[in-house]
């Protein structure tokens, strides 16, 4: 494996596996790791952040690779007006990696930012009645090869997808579907990705909605994210240690205020399948917080 392709994977695992839901950031409750498409107030903010960790390892080579990933996304969300929302998204990193190098254990750190992207959401389809929302919401953006060395990829990006959001009584579903679309970068062109992702919330806390005033609240949230990414090639040649899918269960838990929601979640690898000699992610864990001003 050479040292650019093993960069290179190291840097899909960060991103690839740690991706933060790219609509994800509303000032209500909402999937932890799936896209919505509620609505935020015609000229509002909401700042997210969130400290994310994932442990992969299984390596079925004779380096015997672990790696273990943190990453902070940071996203800002403006609401454009009521049907258009406008999104900024950049992730910081910290990756080490360790393995058998010539009879002994090295281990190497890299610490960066990741690529910049923005992205528009536009709802087509809108609907309120009395404790019931639906929305339906397009998807586009760009990202942009702005990050550091090792977790960029040094290619222009593109991005397609829906999302839609049905709020009822104490319970929400949300779903999406994403496609990006990699461009080649220093005689790389990683292979397009695509994201799945359904979640279920249950208003736990309050059981019951006070007649008057809005109480702190507690959601259970259950989720199943799905990575999967084609084969990446370096000039004419495939690379065989590339490309995959990936599926978690995420169980997780919220607590809603008036301006910030606190969240946190587990991720749970039950599909695992990567092609050729890719290290195997484990437990995931992430918490964070969003802010509405």
């Amino acid at each position: 494996m050479s040292a650019r392709h093993e960069i290179r994977q190291s840097a899909a695992i960060a991103l690839a596996l740690l991706s933060l839901p790219l609509a994800g950031a509303s000032a209500q409750a909402a999937g932890i790791n799936t896209d919505v498409a509620l609505p935020v107030r015609e000229g509002g903010f909401v700042f997210r952040a969130q400290l994310r960790t994932l442990d992969a390892g299984d390596d079925p080579t004779d380096l015997d690779r672990d790696v273990r990933v943190w990453a902070v996304p940071a996203v800002l969300v403006y609401g454009a007006n009521a049907r258009t929302t406008l999104f900024g998204i950049v992730p910081f990193l910290s990756q080490e990696v360790e393995s058998n190098l010539s009879g002994r254990r090295v281990s190497v750190r890299r610490e960066g930012s990741g690529d910049l992207t923005f992205l528009v959401r536009r709802t087509v389809h809108a609907r309120d009645a009395v404790q019931m929302t639906s929305r339906l919401g397009l998807l586009g953006g760009v990202e942009v090869a702005s990050g550091s060395d090792a977790f960029s990829s040094h290619s222009t990006d593109f991005l397609l997808g829906g999302v839609y959001t049905l709020q009822s009584g104490r319970h929400e579903f949300d779903g999406d579907l994403v496609w990006k679309i990699n461009g080649e970068g220093r005689g790389v062109d990683a292979g397009d990705e695509y994201r799945a992702d359904v979640a279920y919330q249950l208003r736990l806390a309050p059981w019951e909605w006070p007649e008057r005033g809005t109480p702190a609240q507690v959601y259970g949230v259950m989720e199943a994210n799905l990575t999967s990414v084609e084969r990446t090639f370096d000039g004419e040649a495939e690379l065989a240690d590339s490309g995959g899918t990936i599926v978690f269960l995420s169980p997780g838990l919220q607590l809603v205020t008036r301006k910030v929601i606190y969240e946190a979640s587990v991720q749970v690898p039950v599909v695992r399948n990567l092609y050729g000699g890719q290290v195997e992610p484990d437990l995931g864990l992430s918490a964070g917080v969003r802010i509405n001003f």
